[in-house]
């Protein structure tokens, strides 16, 4: 019996979908209905789906086993990267122990490979299993917990704070996400067909979704879960912080109406200060379940470079001349930049000089480091640097410069 591990067929995406669906149904005919229309909608009504999106293994015409790639561009830095969302990996229950997951994610990278995406990314709980394929955890990845005092005061604001009108709002929607995200790290780019989609796609009730306006526009929005204890996503435009304020305050008020003792929300990094000087407790936690896997670093690189050059010439460092190495302690991943008064070039290959400043980092550094969320004397401190004759104060600033502490934001409504 020949074993094929390869992309769907157009006539195989039903039976792609039965695989997914009793996965996850635990043998429950009704659940497998349920989960049977849930990973159609995913798919199918994804603005980007195509079926070799599907990686999947077939034998004698039934698909065993199945992982789907979600085609997405991710801001890194405000710079969109190709980005391969893994999802609904699963094996049909009688077939699972043979390795098929492991073929069917290995033909995934594969497939990456090939159509020129540069990262990929994925949630779950079974890091260790992933790790052997190259994903890697993100733990930089934080969220904020806030308390809910006794009685929540919300002001008479300057705005106009109402639900949706999705048909009308959804434009100016969309221009507060891009300007908002502009120099984001984690936002997904969104394109107009994208935000279109969303209600039927990834259907949520439009009560949740507040937004703040003047009289000729808005200028801020809120999305909220149905059980009213987290903020899922905001975004504003710039000089209406303070509509922002009133909506979380809104969306707090809402929580503790029903009885809710706090609420979870993506980093709220525009106002926090604000809502502490209104006494609320805050709390950052650490949200773990990402993984991601680089699929071309030197390409990322080369895409960041302008603005990595733009920086380092405005810095005290714009003189520096060297060779800064950066590398993957764990894997074959390794870029040489060779830094030229302000300009940036990649060395390839690798140069079998020794470098200015060579740095090995676990791959979860690494990933900060290049996602902005590691302080980088810390690096240099734990890591070392290999020509000591570098002034650290030196070696500090070009990292620096290159590579600027950015709030990471992860917005459910993007996940797969």
């Amino acid at each position: 019996m020949i074993l094929e591990v390869r992309g769907s067929q157009p006539e195989e995406v039903d039976a792609t979908l039965e695989c997914c669906a009793r996965a996850f149904s635990n043998g429950d005919a009704m659940e497998t209905q349920r989960k049977r229309e849930f990973f159609k909608n995913i798919h199918t009504n994804d603005p980007s789906f195509t079926p070799e999106h599907s990686r999947v293994v077939v034998q004698n015409g039934q698909v065993l086993s199945a992982a789907h790639v979600f085609e997405r561009r991710m801001l890194i830095d405000g710079v969109p990267i190709k980005l391969g969302g893994i999802g609904s990996v699963a094996t049909l229950p009688e077939f699972r122990g043979r390795g098929y997951s492991t073929n069917v994610l290995g033909d995934a990278i594969t497939y990456m490979v090939d159509e020129g995406y540069e990262l990929s990314l994925l949630s779950t709980g079974l890091t260790k299993f992933y790790e052997r394929l190259g994903w890697h955890s993100f733990l930089y990845h934080r969220e904020d917990i806030v308390e809910l005092p006794e009685r929540v005061h919300v002001p008479q604001s300057a705005y106009t704070i109402r639900p949706v009108d999705w048909e009308h709002d959804l434009a100016e929607i969309e221009q507060i996400h891009t300007q908002f995200n502009k120099d984001a790290t984690g936002p997904l780019l969104r394109t107009n067909s994208y935000w279109k989609a969303l209600p039927s796609w990834r259907p949520f009730d439009l009560n949740q979704l507040m937004v703040a306006a003047t009289k000729t526009q808005v200028v801020a929005y809120l999305m909220y879960d149905d059980q009213f204890d987290r903020i899922q996503e905001f975004g504003v435009l710039e000089n209406h912080t303070s509509a922002l304020v009133d909506l979380i305050l809104e969306a707090l008020r809402k929580a503790k109406s029903v009885g809710k003792k706090c609420v979870q929300s993506v980093p709220l990094f525009p106002v926090r200060h604000v809502l502490a000087a209104k006494r609320f407790v805050i709390k950052s936690v650490l949200v773990d379940r990402l993984m991601f896997r680089w699929i071309d670093l030197p390409k990322i690189i080369e895409k960041l470079r302008p603005r990595m050059e733009a920086r380092l010439m405005a810095s005290d460092v714009a003189d520096w001349r060297g060779e800064l190495r950066l590398g993957d302690s764990h894997s074959e991943h390794e870029i040489d930049l060779l830094i030229r008064r302000g300009r940036i070039k990649q060395a390839n290959p690798i140069s079998s000089i020794r470098p200015t400043i060579d740095i090995k980092l676990p791959p979860t550094d690494l990933l900060g480091l290049l996602f902005g969320q590691t302080e980088s004397p810390q690096l240099l401190w734990n890591f070392g640097v290999t020509d000591l004759t570098v002034p650290i104060d030196k070696a500090e600033a070009l990292l620096k410069a290159l590579f600027p502490r950015r709030v990471f934001r992860w917005f459910l409504w993007d996940k797969f």
